[in-house]
Order: C-alpha cells, then structure tokens, then sequence
C-alpha cells in the first residue's frame, strides 16, 4: 500500500484504517488537513454528499452513453 501523508493514520489503532487507505489512495476521501485525517471524528453530511457524488459521477461513467440514460433516470427516481 501507499505511504499516505496522514500521521493519524498509520498505527492500525482504528479498525476504519485500511478502509481510510484505500479510498484515499483512489482520491475518493481526503484528510482534514495535509497531514491529518482524524478517523475518529465522524464525517459530515458535507463530506458524506461529496463523496456520493464523486461515486455517482465514477459509476455513471462506466457505463455506455445509452446506460447512462437509464441510470440517471433510476437514480432520480430515488433521490
């Protein structure tokens, strides 16, 4: 795994950890600050709807023009 420039995040003394690693070594979660992510403190509804977007916009994509379409559609339906 990458070396990650949180210094909160290395210690496996929290079980979201490797979840935290992952995620940011895809650009999908980012630290409260360059050197922090405080995975203790819990994720604000800001935070939370970025990254439902950035998933959203990642799925959307993947799938042909016309899928697209469709899924959209789905999703409006639901949101």
């Amino acid at each position: 795994m990458q070396e990650l420039p949180f210094s909160d995040v290395d210690n496996r003394a929290n079980w979201v950890e490797a979840y935290i690693e992952k995620l940011a070594s895809k650009g999908i979660v980012f630290g409260k600050t360059a050197s922090n992510y405080a995975p203790s403190v819990s994720m604000t509804r800001g935070e939370l709807a970025v990254i439902r977007n950035f998933l959203i916009i990642k799925i959307t994509t993947a799938f042909l023009p016309g899928q697209q379409r469709i899924l959209k559609k789905c999703f409006n339906l639901i949101s």
